[in-house]
Protein backbone atom coordinates (compact mmCIF):
# COMPACT_ATOMS: atom_id res chain seq x y z
CA UNK A 1 0.00 0.00 0.00
CA UNK A 2 1.34 3.44 -0.90
CA UNK A 3 2.30 5.62 2.03
CA UNK A 4 0.45 8.88 2.45
CA UNK A 5 2.42 12.13 2.52
CA UNK A 6 1.66 13.30 6.05
CA UNK A 7 3.22 16.75 5.58
CA UNK A 8 -0.08 17.96 4.14
CA UNK A 9 -1.86 17.03 7.38
CA UNK A 10 0.86 18.61 9.52
CA UNK A 11 0.39 21.88 7.64
CA UNK A 12 -3.41 21.71 7.63
CA UNK A 13 -3.37 20.95 11.36
CA UNK A 14 -1.09 23.89 12.11
CA UNK A 15 -3.26 26.23 10.06
CA UNK A 16 -6.39 25.02 11.85
CA UNK A 17 -4.70 25.33 15.25
CA UNK A 18 -2.87 28.63 14.76
CA UNK A 19 -4.80 30.37 12.01
CA UNK A 20 -3.37 32.05 8.89
CA UNK A 21 0.40 31.56 8.73
CA UNK A 22 3.35 31.82 6.39
CA UNK A 23 5.44 28.79 5.48
CA UNK A 24 8.21 30.24 7.65
CA UNK A 25 5.86 30.56 10.64
CA UNK A 26 4.67 26.97 10.18
CA UNK A 27 8.26 25.70 9.98
CA UNK A 28 9.14 27.66 13.13
CA UNK A 29 6.16 26.13 14.94
CA UNK A 30 7.27 22.64 13.84
CA UNK A 31 10.80 23.32 15.09
CA UNK A 32 9.56 24.63 18.44
CA UNK A 33 6.91 22.04 19.23
CA UNK A 34 6.65 19.08 16.86
CA UNK A 35 10.34 18.54 16.16
CA UNK A 36 10.68 16.17 19.12
CA UNK A 37 8.58 13.62 17.28
CA UNK A 38 7.96 14.94 13.75
CA UNK A 39 10.37 16.74 11.43
CA UNK A 40 9.78 18.69 8.26
CA UNK A 41 12.14 20.75 6.13
CA UNK A 42 11.57 23.88 4.07
CA UNK A 43 12.31 22.01 0.87
CA UNK A 44 9.29 19.82 1.51
CA UNK A 45 6.90 22.34 3.06
CA UNK A 46 6.62 24.78 0.16
CA UNK A 47 5.82 22.25 -2.58
CA UNK A 48 3.16 20.72 -0.32
CA UNK A 49 1.66 24.17 0.37
CA UNK A 50 1.54 24.81 -3.39
CA UNK A 51 -0.26 21.49 -3.93
CA UNK A 52 -2.68 22.22 -1.08
CA UNK A 53 -3.47 25.54 -2.72
CA UNK A 54 -3.91 23.94 -6.16
CA UNK A 55 -6.33 21.39 -4.69
CA UNK A 56 -8.35 24.03 -2.83
CA UNK A 57 -7.46 22.90 0.68
CA UNK A 58 -5.72 26.18 1.52
CA UNK A 59 -5.88 29.69 0.15
CA UNK A 60 -2.91 32.00 -0.17
CA UNK A 61 -2.78 35.77 -0.08
CA UNK A 62 0.24 37.97 -0.43
CA UNK A 63 0.95 40.63 2.16
CA UNK A 64 3.32 43.53 1.75
CA UNK A 65 6.48 43.13 3.81
CA UNK A 66 8.33 46.48 3.69
CA UNK A 67 11.93 46.11 2.60
CA UNK A 68 11.50 42.40 1.96
CA UNK A 69 9.66 40.20 -0.52
CA UNK A 70 5.90 39.94 -0.03
CA UNK A 71 4.78 37.33 2.49
CA UNK A 72 2.55 34.46 1.39
CA UNK A 73 -0.01 33.81 4.11
CA UNK A 74 -1.92 30.53 3.95
CA UNK A 75 -5.35 29.82 5.39
CA UNK A 76 -7.08 26.46 5.66
CA UNK A 77 -10.34 26.13 3.69
CA UNK A 78 -13.43 24.10 4.57
CA UNK A 79 -12.20 21.41 2.16
CA UNK A 80 -8.84 21.37 3.93
CA UNK A 81 -10.46 21.14 7.36
CA UNK A 82 -12.68 18.32 6.12
CA UNK A 83 -9.69 16.47 4.65
CA UNK A 84 -7.79 16.89 7.93
CA UNK A 85 -10.75 15.59 9.96
CA UNK A 86 -11.11 12.63 7.63
CA UNK A 87 -7.42 11.75 8.04
CA UNK A 88 -7.53 12.21 11.82
CA UNK A 89 -10.40 9.71 12.05
CA UNK A 90 -8.61 6.95 10.10
CA UNK A 91 -6.39 4.36 11.82
CA UNK A 92 -2.77 5.40 11.89
CA UNK A 93 -0.09 3.31 10.24
CA UNK A 94 1.82 2.73 13.44
CA UNK A 95 5.28 3.82 14.42
CA UNK A 96 7.77 3.63 11.60
CA UNK A 97 10.95 3.19 13.54
CA UNK A 98 14.30 4.14 12.04
CA UNK A 99 17.22 4.42 14.40
CA UNK A 100 20.67 5.11 13.01
CA UNK A 101 22.36 4.17 16.30
CA UNK A 102 20.86 0.68 16.21
CA UNK A 103 21.70 0.32 12.54
CA UNK A 104 25.35 1.22 13.16
CA UNK A 105 25.61 -1.02 16.22
CA UNK A 106 24.16 -3.90 14.24
CA UNK A 107 26.54 -3.39 11.32
CA UNK A 108 29.73 -2.79 13.33
CA UNK A 109 32.16 -5.72 13.51
CA UNK A 110 32.10 -7.37 16.96
CA UNK A 111 35.62 -6.22 17.87
CA UNK A 112 34.73 -2.50 17.96
CA UNK A 113 33.48 -2.25 21.55
CA UNK A 114 35.05 1.17 22.21
CA UNK A 115 33.21 2.61 19.21
CA UNK A 116 29.95 1.05 20.42
CA UNK A 117 30.47 2.52 23.90
CA UNK A 118 31.20 5.96 22.41
CA UNK A 119 27.98 5.87 20.35
CA UNK A 120 25.90 4.63 23.27
CA UNK A 121 27.29 7.36 25.55
CA UNK A 122 26.41 9.94 22.93
CA UNK A 123 22.85 8.59 22.76
CA UNK A 124 22.65 8.59 26.55
CA UNK A 125 23.80 12.22 26.73
CA UNK A 126 21.31 13.18 24.02
CA UNK A 127 18.40 11.62 25.91
CA UNK A 128 19.44 13.19 29.23
CA UNK A 129 19.38 16.55 27.45
CA UNK A 130 15.97 15.74 25.94
CA UNK A 131 14.57 14.99 29.40
CA UNK A 132 15.75 18.41 30.58
CA UNK A 133 14.17 20.05 27.52
CA UNK A 134 10.90 18.17 28.06
CA UNK A 135 10.77 19.48 31.63
CA UNK A 136 11.20 23.07 30.38
CA UNK A 137 8.62 22.58 27.62
CA UNK A 138 6.13 21.12 30.10
CA UNK A 139 6.67 24.04 32.45
CA UNK A 140 6.06 26.43 29.54
CA UNK A 141 2.94 24.59 28.35
CA UNK A 142 1.45 24.56 31.85
CA UNK A 143 2.26 28.22 32.56
CA UNK A 144 1.23 29.65 29.17
CA UNK A 145 -1.44 27.29 27.90
CA UNK A 146 -2.81 25.80 31.11
CA UNK A 147 -3.80 22.17 30.95
CA UNK A 148 -3.33 21.49 27.25
CA UNK A 149 -3.81 17.73 27.33
CA UNK A 150 -2.67 17.00 23.75
CA UNK A 151 0.69 18.70 24.37
CA UNK A 152 1.08 17.07 27.79
CA UNK A 153 0.37 13.61 26.35
CA UNK A 154 3.02 13.99 23.64
CA UNK A 155 5.50 15.26 26.23
CA UNK A 156 4.76 12.28 28.45
CA UNK A 157 5.42 9.90 25.55
CA UNK A 158 8.73 11.61 24.79
CA UNK A 159 9.77 11.55 28.43
CA UNK A 160 8.93 7.84 28.82
CA UNK A 161 10.73 7.01 25.57
CA UNK A 162 13.88 8.88 26.64
CA UNK A 163 13.79 7.24 30.07
CA UNK A 164 13.61 3.82 28.38
CA UNK A 165 16.52 4.72 26.08
CA UNK A 166 18.59 5.81 29.09
CA UNK A 167 17.87 2.50 30.81
CA UNK A 168 18.85 0.62 27.64
CA UNK A 169 22.09 2.64 27.31
CA UNK A 170 23.08 1.75 30.87
CA UNK A 171 22.33 -1.95 30.26
CA UNK A 172 24.20 -1.95 26.95
CA UNK A 173 27.30 -0.31 28.42
CA UNK A 174 27.25 -2.75 31.34
CA UNK A 175 27.06 -5.69 28.92
CA UNK A 176 29.96 -4.32 26.91
CA UNK A 177 32.04 -3.82 30.09
CA UNK A 178 31.30 -7.39 31.23
CA UNK A 179 32.25 -8.70 27.80
CA UNK A 180 35.63 -6.99 28.03
CA UNK A 181 36.57 -8.35 31.51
Amino acid sequence: MARINKTQYVLLGILRMRGPSTGYEMKSFIDESLNYFWMENYGHIYPVLKKLEETGRVTCREEANPGKPDRKVYTITEAGASDLESWLSTPFEGIIFKNELLLRLFLLPPDRDEEMIRMIRKERDHNKKLLEEYAHVEEHVRSVHGKQLNALLTLSYGRKFSEAVLEWCDEAMELLKEENK
